[in-house]
């Protein structure tokens, strides 16, 4: 499985406002947020500097991914978003 981007979150935050990256319809399954782009290797990555975890979606969608186990991942990240 790939791994997003793993720099500087300042930095990446930066990149993706600078509107440089090719952002993504939909939403981060880890943190609920629109700030999907297409990151450094070409990696589904979140924009969002709290996100706990960027990386959520390209893991979603990474070749292999069984579907039960990618559904189980999104209804765990619905549940932990309406527990906040």
């Amino acid at each position: 499985m790939g791994n997003s981007y793993t720099g500087d979150r300042d930095v990446m935050d930066a990149h993706y406002r600078s509107g440089v990256v090719t952002s993504v319809v939909g939403r981060c399954p880890a943190c609920n947020s629109r700030s999907l782009f297409v990151g450094s290797g070409g990696y589904v990555t979140c924009g969002w500097a709290d996100c706990p975890d960027p990386s959520a979606a390209d893991k979603l969608l990474a070749v292999g991914q069984p579907l039960a186990a990618a559904i189980r991942d999104l209804v765990a990240a619905a549940i932990l978003m309406e527990q906040q």
